[in-house]
């Protein structure tokens, strides 16, 4: 209980601190400019880095058509209001007040104003050029990724690793701290933006000067059973989109629902979804209410209305400073409600069918059931009036809910293979790309798959959807997969960094866990080794010339 109520302590604490420290938010916006040079180092034209929503400057002047970047005209469906508002290049740098109060609407500025035909023979990006990727790169910092990635690959590292950390964790301070401050100085500056938005907004001018957006996410865990705790994590969530705003460090915001609910009541509300035939069937209308849901105890009606309280106030401060909020998916036994709670939310803050949504869920798409879920959205989108909008992902959980399902006797509920999580996950970003040419949904494909992202720019060439489409994201993690995040900026396509941040020591639970989910995509981190010792060959030879 004392290491909870020291967790709590210092989430309240950097909860306090991160609403007083202007002195050096100010210091971080100063380092910002209004105009960035997206290929410095790579070769080729400007673009302005994404401030405003996490999408470029020039996308703020008029409505936007999500085909071939025309103008559109008209209002949007639903009751929220919205504002379109003219900002200049200039008052980027500064705090945003304008279009602070509504959604605004974003338009395509583009190159230009003929419907955009793309390749449609088939995109293929250019991945291996390791100058243009990593020319801008320390020497130093070259290898220390190189290290870290090989030895993210061993499986030793991967399961045995997390024991050794949480072992040291419970040795005296004097010798803790040793420990603390070499896992500092490899995994975590390789994987974490640091352990303040601050120290992430600095360790991300590199790429925000490319114009590739951020996603920031205080990834604290663990953290349960103490009474202020789920307020305390949505105090946090909250204090990182308005600083991430005001600082103009613009992007993306995420949240675990977990972190501010419960477990066990997120469990019941799945239960109720399941037997009454899922979501649409339950609560048709996506009203939230308690009464909605059977078999609730007054506790649990009192523990869900606070949990909606909690998620609306971030979202609406998502909806208010016009930084877009993921809300993250988890395992399979809570998943539902937490599906619940995101389109609940969806309905209340994507009704501007004109502008990028504000709220997304994730679709797991290792589930045997994804493709159900995807079209439960949509549907429930198209009958309410909202905008669906859908992180794709394949998951992140698959050895978790294979074991349980064992353990409890029921069938798996992801996929044998991962051939079809593959086929499930290209066959949803193709029904999205769809959607998003029809001005319905917005997209963001976080994955690391090379093959899915070329069949997902090729598909968008197909529907006439222009790269910086401001409907369509591309995401992939901090630390890992750069060339393919570069390629993708480089071709203009928008694209993102899920950037965690947090003192270490609540941290790298989180991250020892990552590492233990994703071996698969660690595995995959081959091709990124073998273009830095590309690259630090290349300077060695450039040297000795």
């Amino acid at each position: 209980m004392s290491k909870v109520s020291g967790g709590v302590r210092q989430l309240y604490q950097f909860s306090v601190s991160s609403r007083n420290s202007w002195e050096q938010l100010q210091q971080a916006k100063e380092q910002l400019q209004p105009s960035r040079n997206l290929h410095a180092g790579i070769g080729g034209r400007k673009k302005t880095a994404p401030l405003l929503l996490g999408v470029p400057n020039r996308l703020a002047a008029k409505p936007y058509n999500a085909v071939g970047g025309k103008s559109a005209e008209g209002s949007a469906r639903g009751s929220t209001p919205t504002t379109t508002t003219t900002t200049s290049a200039t008052s980027h740098s500064n705090e945003l007040t304008t279009a602070s109060a509504v959604s605004p609407s974003y338009t395509g500025d583009f190159e230009s104003s003929v419907t955009y035909s793309g390749n449609r023979a088939g995109k293929k990006l250019q991945v291996n050029d390791c100058a243009a990727t990593y020319g801008s790169l320390s020497t130093l910092h070259l290898i220390r990724s190189y290290l870290v990635l090989k030895m993210a690959q061993l499986p030793l590292v991967a399961n045995v690793g997390p024991k050794i950390f949480s072992a040291t964790q419970k040795l005296p301070n004097v010798m803790r701290q040793p420990a603390n401050y070499v896992v500092k100085k490899t995994f975590f500056e390789q994987f974490c933006g640091g352990e303040s938005l601050v120290e992430a907004v600095t360790a991300t001018q590199r790429l925000r000067d490319l114009g590739i957006s951020c996603i920031f996410d205080y990834a604290a865990e663990g953290l349960v059973g103490e009474e202020n705790v789920y307020d305390s994590a949505a105090s946090v969530v909250e204090s990182t989109i308005l600083q991430a705003r005001d600082i103009g460090a613009g992007g993306f915001s995420c949240i675990k629902v977990s972190a501010v609910s419960p477990m066990s009541v997120l469990e019941k509300v799945t239960s109720a979804i399941q037997v009454n035939g899922g979501i649409s069937s339950l609560d048709p209308e996506l009203s939230l209410s308690p009464e909605s849901i059977p078999n609730l105890t007054e506790a649990e009606v009192v523990d869900w209305q606070q949990v909606i309280c909690r998620l609306d106030r971030v979202c609406k401060a998502a909806y208010d400073k016009g930084v877009p909020i993921l809300i993250d998916a988890e395992q399979y036994y809570v998943q539902e409600a937490i599906e619940y709670l995101a389109l609940g939310m969806q309905k209340r803050y994507n009704r501007d069918m004109h502008s990028p949504a504000v709220v997304y869920t994730t679709v797991q798409c290792y589930l045997k059931s994804a493709v159900d879920r995807l079209e439960q959205g949509l549907a429930l989108g198209s009958n309410l009036d909202f905008k669906y909008a859908a992180k794709l992902v394949r998951g992140a959980y698959l050895f978790f809910e294979q074991r349980l399902a064992s353990e409890k006797g029921y069938a798996s509920p992801v996929f044998d293979c991962i051939e079809d999580t593959h086929r499930c996950y290209n066959e949803i970003a193709a029904r999205m790309v769809t959607q998003v040419s029809s001005n319905n949904a917005s997209l963001m494909l976080a994955t690391h798959n090379l093959d899915s992202i070329e069949k997902t720019a090729t598909q968008m060439a197909e529907r006439q959807l222009h790269p910086n489409n401001p409907n369509v994201y591309f995401a992939q993690l901090f630390g890992m997969g750069d060339s393919m995040t570069m390629a993708l900026a480089k071709e203009g396509y928008n694209t993102c960094k899920y950037v965690p941040f947090g003192p270490i020591e609540e941290v790298m639970p989180y991250l020892t866990r990552r590492i233990e989910e994703n071996r698969d995509i660690l595995g995959g981190a081959r091709k990124e080794v073998s273009l830095f010792s590309e690259e630090l060959k290349r300077r060695v030879l450039l040297r000795a010339a």
